[in-house]
């Protein structure tokens, strides 16, 4: 074979793995039957080019995956369960926790903890920290992931910090902080823990910002439907506080006529279903 017919056969092959990738199919072979170490070069490239963009993909479809199972949930918590139960195949950790800051910017405190040792958690929810000249507000400022990979040291660095105190003494060792900025408004942190040292690299980063926004806005969406929800709650039980205060007597705390004989004809008109409903299946 000479050498014009193997360079149309090997550009012909060429096309064709061009073909397969646009089509998404990123696995490449050559037949090893040249000694021409340019080309050998070049297909080689090529198919670490193609396992790449086979990685890209995998991982963008790993993403809209996720994206896709927390947009599910509804109030907070259950955005934030649904992020435990999905993350684990793009980020490792033991523990996740989410901490919110107060309405005044000034603290911050824990809300959501889910670990695979909740016995032995430290930061419970209900926690708080001054936001003001923490770490936290750093990162805020930078609106980057920050990255520890060996907590201890940390710690040994920054004595004062009672929150690293507590998350090293339940056994955690790396962590990946995550702002949670919404329309420019920042309004928490989500923590990725570990119990291993250096554990997060700058991929860990980079697949965060990827979703980022969508879980920023999930979370500020389901904490504003969740102050809905336990403003209508606490409106039905007043009303209905009022309602048992105004079927009351002030002073004696009796029934007033009116609420016995509503009462009364609520009785009547059950027992007058229920006796209908009897007649009608024995029918």
């Amino acid at each position: 074979m000479n050498d014009v017919t193997l360079s149309v056969q090997r550009l012909a092959s060429y096309r064709e793995a061009i073909k397969k990738i646009k089509q998404g199919k990123c696995s490449l072979s050559f037949p090893k039957d040249t000694n021409i170490e340019s080309i050998l070069d070049f297909e080689s490239d090529l198919v670490q080019l193609a396992a790449w963009l086979d990685a890209r993909l995998d991982g963008v479809n790993k993403i809209q995956e996720i994206s896709t199972e927390i947009s599910k949930g509804s109030v907070l918590d259950e955005v934030l369960n649904r992020i435990y139960d999905t993350f684990h195949e793009i980020i490792p950790y033991d523990r996740i926790g989410c901490a919110l800051i107060s309405d005044d910017y000034e603290r911050v405190f824990a809300h959501w903890t889910k670990s695979n040792y909740p016995e032995k958690v430290m930061i419970k929810n209900g926690y708080t920290a001054f936001l003001s000249g923490s770490s936290l507000e750093g990162i805020l400022t930078t609106q980057q992931p920050r990255i520890l990979n060996d907590l201890q040291l940390y710690l040994a660095e920054n004595p004062n910090s009672l929150s690293t105190k507590l998350i090293v003494a339940e056994g955690i060792q790396s962590s990946l902080t995550c702002p949670l900025i919404a329309d420019g408004k920042p309004i928490g942190f989500i923590f990725f823990s570990s119990k291993e040292k250096n554990t997060y690299i700058d991929a860990h980063q980079k697949i965060f910002i990827n979703l980022a926004r969508q879980i920023s806005f999930l979370v500020e969406k389901s904490r504003l439907y969740q102050r809905i929800y336990d403003i209508n709650n606490q409106l039905v039980n007043a009303l209905a506080q009022l309602k048992e205060q105004s079927s009351r007597d002030a002073l004696t705390g009796v029934f007033h006529r009116g609420a016995i004989m509503e009462f009364l004809k609520n009785t009547i008109e059950k027992r007058h279903k229920k006796k209908t409903a009897y007649y009608c299946n024995t029918c």
